[in-house]
């Protein structure tokens, strides 16, 4: 049963890395794809809000720009 289960979470995750990562958006990191999967399954979650997502974005700091993160 658990095998099956992580076969469709591994089938879940591939399909909307998809959707994320389409002949439109090939030029995004791995690191970036991560970071929106995760704020995407957050949003789901109802752990983030699309304001509060609209906020960052409008921020005047926001350039773009992103640090690469620690592996981990």
């Amino acid at each position: 049963l658990s095998r099956s289960t992580l076969h469709l979470d591994v089938e879940h995750i591939f399909s909307c890395g998809h959707l994320l990562i389409s002949h439109i958006r090939n030029r995004l990191t791995g690191q970036i794809s991560n970071i929106l999967l995760c704020v995407g399954l957050w949003r789901q979650l109802g752990l983030v809000r699309d304001k509060d997502i609209q906020s960052v974005m409008s921020l005047s700091n926001v350039n773009g720009k992103c640090n690469e993160l620690d592996d981990g």
